[in-house]
């Protein structure tokens, strides 16, 4: 929802209002007058309660304008009141007949669970604009109420958000109606890691990566964690190019500098690790593991004791700093923090096999 709020603040509201002038000229001369100033008024930037009472009047005096029924919908959304919205939309629709009005009342009757509202204006819907509605749907029981009307040939866009809102028992289905190639594997590998926790290399050889542009901010964030995992790093890369514009998170930058520093490409990793503020557990470990790859043992270890310190003891990270305090050549203190890894996760294999019981 929050999304679609956006959606509408993208053309301002006084070329919303010039809009419906346009419409009002046509049939109703009288309206021209209010609606003139209406824009004065709107133009001002007023507080949501005055912008409703301007359309309240306006729905009022010139009833067969559709724009303020619609606008009064975005303001009730905003609110979550949404069978006002709802009814705001449905109006609109009556009047106009316009994708926007339908996508409004979608997403309202989405919130509301109401299958009648809802299928209504499912029917008016073109596939264009029904995926268009999927890309506003995160909410697990709004995701889970949107799959009863689940349409195979829309199977790549309730793969999405079944994924998203963790309905697994739908995704393999999806799976299978979904006609792009990318997602279809994309996905698949997704869902594995999700079972079990385990990366399949045979299954991430069959991603494409020349052509990324079908998969959205959410997928290529996953995929490019998926292939740092796996260690794949060539690929990785190409990922993480598509998506560095957008993404500044120290998280984020950490996973360009491990990749750089798995690729080799030391200087490029350096400059990253040497700059970053980490604020996240995992923005620490991998820009430890990038200094590390670069022969910086110092900087390593600096990052992984902050690490602890902020974070309490994890035996993934104790384990780690052993594997450190033995390349400084402090052998003691390393056996000390293998023991302790293993203290804490007693099936820990890194920790075993650092201290010769593998």
């Amino acid at each position: 929802m929050r999304e679609f709020l956006k959606q509408t603040e993208f053309f301002s509201l006084q070329f919303k209002i010039l809009l419906f002038t346009f419409f009002a000229c046509l049939s109703e001369p009288t309206c021209k007058e209010l609606l003139t100033k209406a824009i004065e008024k709107l133009s001002k930037a007023p507080d949501k309660l005055e912008e409703t009472k301007i359309y309240e009047d306006l729905v009022q005096k010139c009833p067969s304008v559709p724009e303020p029924f619609y606008n009064l919908g975005v303001l009730k959304l905003s609110e979550k009141k949404f069978d006002e919205a709802y009814g705001f939309f449905e109006q609109a629709q009556k009047i106009g007949n316009s994708d926007r009005y339908i996508l409004g009342a979608l997403v309202a009757a989405s919130k509301l669970k109401d299958h009648g509202k809802f299928e209504k204006f499912w029917r008016l819907a073109s596939d264009k604009l029904k995926k268009d509605f999927f890309s506003y749907i995160s909410d697990p029981q709004d995701a889970n109420f949107v799959f009863t009307f689940y349409e195979p040939n829309l199977g790549c866009q309730f793969l999405r958000i079944a994924f998203q809102a963790g309905l697994d028992s739908h995704i393999q289905s999806a799976i299978d109606d979904c006609g792009e190639p990318l997602l279809k594997s994309v996905y698949t590998v997704f869902l594995q890691r999700r079972k079990d926790n385990s990366v399949s290399k045979e299954q991430l050889s069959k991603i494409t990566f020349t052509d990324l542009t079908l998969l959205n901010e959410f997928e290529l964030t996953r995929l490019l964690e998926i292939l740092v995992e796996a260690e794949e790093f060539f690929q990785a890369e190409v990922v993480w190019r598509k998506i560095s514009k957008e993404q500044t998170s120290s998280t984020f930058q950490c996973l360009g500098a491990f990749i750089y520093s798995g690729l080799g490409k030391m200087e490029q990793a350096r400059l990253i690790f040497e700059g970053i503020a980490c604020d996240t557990l995992q923005c620490f470990d991998l820009c430890a593991r990038s200094a590390f790859k670069v022969g910086d043992f110092q900087k390593s270890r600096e990052l992984i004791e902050t690490a602890i310190e902020k974070y309490g003891q994890n035996a993934k990270l104790l384990n780690f700093l052993g594997v450190i305090h033995r390349s400084l050549g402090n052998s003691k203190e390393a056996r000390s923090l293998f023991s302790k890894a293993l203290e804490i996760d007693p099936n820990l294999e890194e920790a075993k096999h650092n201290l010769g019981l593998k």
